[in-house]
């Protein structure tokens, strides 16, 4: 688990109305969390975004 996460969160934004993925969350067994964004950068309308536990998302 040294040199990778587990992935435990998704990000999603509503975008015209349909809630779409934006981004993975991956956290480390120390502790640490990382975000990976789909699009390469973070979105700018932060106050647009959820983030959903892998469990909720489904």
């Amino acid at each position: 688990m040294k040199w990778f996460g587990y992935p435990v969160e998704v990000i999603v934004s509503d975008i015209d109305g349909e809630q779409v993925e934006v981004g993975i969350v991956y956290q480390w067994a120390n502790g640490d969390r990382r975000i990976r964004w789909y699009a390469g950068d973070e979105p700018e309308d932060q106050a647009n975004l959820q983030y959903l536990p892998l469990s909720e998302s489904a």
